[in-house]
């Protein structure tokens, strides 16, 4: 079983001050950097797809296959 820290609230306030900022940065940006952003990201989580696949199985206790379906968006 894996084991999780505990996050104290200021970790939590700084982390959404932090996407509070990330938001508005993503407003300002163009559709064709929004594109090529999102391009960034499929391919991150295709790279990742084995340790995402198996976060997804240990998390909700799906089977490995479910998981992988579920991270390639078939």
């Amino acid at each position: 079983m894996q084991n999780f820290e505990e996050i104290n609230p200021e970790t939590i306030d700084s982390a959404i001050d932090l996407l509070k900022n990330k938001i508005d940065a993503w407003c300002n940006k163009s559709c064709s950097e929004r594109a090529a952003s999102l391009h960034i990201i499929a391919d991150q989580v295709r790279f990742k797809s084995d340790e995402l696949s198996k976060l997804i199985t240990f998390e909700v206790d799906k089977l490995l296959a479910q998981s992988y379906a579920e991270v390639a968006l078939r």
